[in-house]
């Protein structure tokens, strides 16, 4: 029964660690195209979407509204 668990931990381990390694590759051989004349895949819109999203909501609340905005005609 320790085999198993030491298995499985050793196993859940390898798997991090691979993923940091492919994302660290990614990331610094730039083979990922994030120019905004491309289309994003499915999960990196997702994340790019949420994190703008709840950034946004975080410091929102910070923000104090003036009373009216300035006529276009005055500039």
């Amino acid at each position: 029964m320790k085999r198993l668990g030491l298995g499985l931990l050793l196993g859940i381990i390898g798997t991090v660690l691979t993923a940091i390694a492919i994302w660290l590759t990614v990331t610094y051989t730039g083979a990922y195209n994030i120019a905004a004349s491309a289309q994003h895949t499915d999960a990196v819109r997702w994340t790019l979407d949420t994190t703008m999203r709840r950034s946004v909501e975080r410091r929102a609340g910070d923000v104090v509204l003036p009373e009216s905005f300035p006529d276009e005609s005055h500039r």
